[in-house]
């Protein structure tokens, strides 16, 4: 019943605007500025916040699970609740409102001498280049998983794009991770060109420097706040974000450096809890009540639920090394805060999870958002979110019976003594995951009818089943000319042009999803079989 007057209110995002558009839908996320047209200006102290669109999360729950969980342990995480969103009287929608991570949050965490802030983005779509996919080595479009054994891991996604994007985005990636790349400022403009604050030579000096010593192997407690970001990762690593900084992409996140030293401040949470990998994504842009199932043709190898369930904490990275991401390396390596790391993972278990907090948060939760679920006010069909929903549910009690067993050392807690004792890994297979995530707006809204399109264009001139796409790639293969043929196929003819996507896609993205699904269909990587059928067709997206 408060009104605001002279307040600012844009879309957010990029990408994903060109996603809603595509579904012919104006439920964008917004961003709220209080203070946009008269500095200080505040709303109760708030200065910005953000409302969500719950867009990618079916359970529309995971951002807010997450950062809830964060001011569990203490970290500076942003507030975080939930709206009912009316435009001119008329409902528009359920969101998420997120406080935004500027003056008022820094002050109220940290209070006025709150230092700088950086929000380090690598990549920039228009710099990605197709002779990064294009010239990749011949082992990754023939690569054979069938020899993997019950304690291996498959990641496909990694092994698709961490050489080619390393290749365009080397010296951010390494900046953005805290590496320390020389003196020149310039080296460092991931940061400082995405300063939150105005900030000064000085300025810039002083982060160089704490950077520089953290690799030089200074005690973590001189160069970061080592309590706050022991209950970071704590909580990030039992989610299991990887679309952040454990992954290959290094962001999503914020880091304040004050007097030399460094603070991570958790953001973007809707693609944790595991589902951020090849196989998950493919299920999900088929869909639950898809007639196709995904079966990756990889031996014995763990299947992505039961993968993440069990991920070990000790080494949390996914396909990067843990030695590649200094400030979780300066943690785990000193013997002290690895003890106090898991000490904290144990008080978070008991205090969160076993203590049934967790088990009444999240059933509150459910309860409170599904009578506007259930009116249509998200992207979802109800039925489709409490799928999502049990699925984070199931998903969270298992990782923290695993994470238990590896505290109580029942159940390696690295990744090489799980590959050797796979015998005590607890078997999540069961859990639908899938069912919790849509990646339509990460790959433009591609549906299962685009995906069977894609499929025709690639089998070509040969049957447009299982063995005709197998032949086609058998040549493709051996031939890169036919390879670079099959895609042109599948950006001719794809659905994708006529329905007018493609203008808000650059070239050098279809062709990394044209090149990732040549990877994953490659000798029978992936797979899918038809339900009630005795042929099988192989798909991908």
């Amino acid at each position: 019943g408060e009104e605001v007057k002279n307040a600012a209110i844009r879309p957010k995002g990029n990408s994903s605007l060109s996603a809603i558009k595509s579904q012919d839908s104006d439920r964008f996320s917004f961003k709220i500025e209080f203070d946009h047209y008269s500095s200080g200006t505040t709303y109760y102290g708030l200065d910005k916040l953000s409302l969500n669109n719950l867009g990618q999360d079916v359970s529309c729950m995971k951002d807010y699970l997450c950062y809830h969980m964060m001011n569990e342990m203490d970290v500076p995480a942003p507030l975080s609740a939930y709206a009912q969103v009316k435009l001119n009287g008329e409902d528009f929608g359920l969101y998420l409102m997120v406080e935004a991570i500027e003056d008022s949050f820094m002050y109220r965490n940290f209070g006025e001498d709150y230092g700088n802030l950086y929000k380090p983005e690598c990549f920039a779509i228009e710099n990605i280049t197709p002779k990064a996919f294009i010239n990749m080595d011949d082992d990754m479009l023939n690569m054979d998983l069938s020899g993997l054994g019950p304690g291996d891991r498959t990641d496909i996604m990694g092994m698709a794009v961490k050489k080619p994007f390393e290749s365009c985005f080397g010296d951010n990636m390494a900046a953005a991770a805290f590496k320390y790349v020389g003196d020149d400022p310039d080296r460092y403009n991931v940061f400082f060109e995405s300063a939150v604050f105005d900030i000064t030579d000085r300025d810039k000096r002083s982060f160089i420097d704490t950077v520089k010593r953290l690799n030089m192997g200074a005690p973590p407690e001189e160069v970061m706040d080592t309590d706050s970001l022991i209950n970071y990762f704590v909580v990030h690593n039992f989610v299991n974000n990887y679309d952040g900084y454990t992954g290959i992409f290094v962001h999503n996140y914020y880091v304040r450096e004050n007097e030399g030293r460094l603070t991570m401040i958790p953001w973007d949470y809707n693609l944790s809890f595991g589902i951020f990998t090849f196989e998950t994504a493919v299920k999900s842009i088929l869909g639950a009540d898809s007639p196709y199932e995904v079966k990756l043709d990889a031996g014995k190898a763990m299947d992505d639920v039961t993968n993440m369930v069990n991920y070990p904490i000790d080494t949390p990275t996914i396909s990067v090394e843990v030695e590649e991401r200094p400030l979780l390396r300066a943690l785990l390596e000193d013997e002290g805060y690895k003890r106090l790391y898991h000490e904290r993972f144990g008080q978070f278990l008991e205090k969160y999870i076993y203590s049934g907090k967790f088990e009444r948060d999240f059933k509150h939760t459910a309860e409170m958002i599904a009578p506007y679920i259930e009116k249509g006010q998200t992207f979802y069909k109800a039925e489709n979110t409490r799928k999502g929903q049990q699925a984070v549910y199931e998903y969270c009690l298992l990782r923290a019976d695993s994470v238990k067993g590896q505290l109580d050392g029942l159940i390696p807690a690295t990744m090489e003594g799980q590959r050797e004792h796979y015998e005590n890994l607890i078997d999540a297979s069961h859990v639908e995951l899938f069912t919790s995530v849509t990646f339509d707006s990460l790959i433009f809204g591609i549906r299962e009818e685009d995906i069977r399109e894609i499929l025709d264009a690639m089998a070509g001139d040969y049957p447009h089943n299982t063995e005709g796409i197998e032949r086609a790639f058998t040549e493709a293969g051996e031939d890169r000319d036919k390879l670079i043929d099959m895609i042109k196929r599948v950006l001719v003819r794809s659905r994708l042009i006529r329905k007018g996507i493609i203008s808000a896609i650059s070239g050098p993205v279809l062709l990394i999803l044209s090149v990732i699904a040549l990877i994953a269909v490659r000798k029978s990587v992936i797979r899918y079989t038809r339900r009630g059928r005795k042929r099988k067709n192989a798909v991908s997206s």
